[in-house]
């Protein structure tokens, strides 16, 4: 990964050549680990014909927990808002205008400007 400095790169894993027992076929295993990531990532990649690598992983899944009082949505994430505290649909994100460079439409919110407050006495 490239350093926060932008100026050298720095190791965030390590992998090991294996070959498979029943077809013999190698393959490269390691893990990623960096700072940012909660735990270690578990990583294969798998030899193409065209030399390109194909990349399978897994995040673990967070244990449940023991004292059985956790709910089916423990661990999910909260819904994406501009703010945090309002529904996306109401972000004022103009859904009629489309720019025409075939990227579609933006869902990020209005640029805010100068606005005027209206305070009743």
């Amino acid at each position: 990964a490239l350093s926060a400095d932008r100026r050298s790169w720095v190791k965030i894993g390590a992998l090991w050549e294996y070959s498979s027992n029943e077809t013999g076929e190698c393959f490269l295993s390691g893990q990623i680990d960096d700072p940012s990531l909660s735990a270690p990532i578990p990583v294969a990649m798998f030899q193409q014909n065209d030399g390109s690598f194909n990349v399978a992983w897994r995040r673990s899944k967070p244990k449940a927990s023991l004292d059985g009082f956790g709910s089916e949505s423990e661990g999910a994430l909260p819904p994406l808002t501009a703010t945090g505290d309002e529904p996306a649909s109401d972000r004022g994100v103009d859904s009629g205008a489309a720019s025409g460079d075939g990227l579609g439409e933006s869902t990020a919110p209005a640029p805010k400007g100068k606005t005027r407050v209206s305070v009743d006495a």
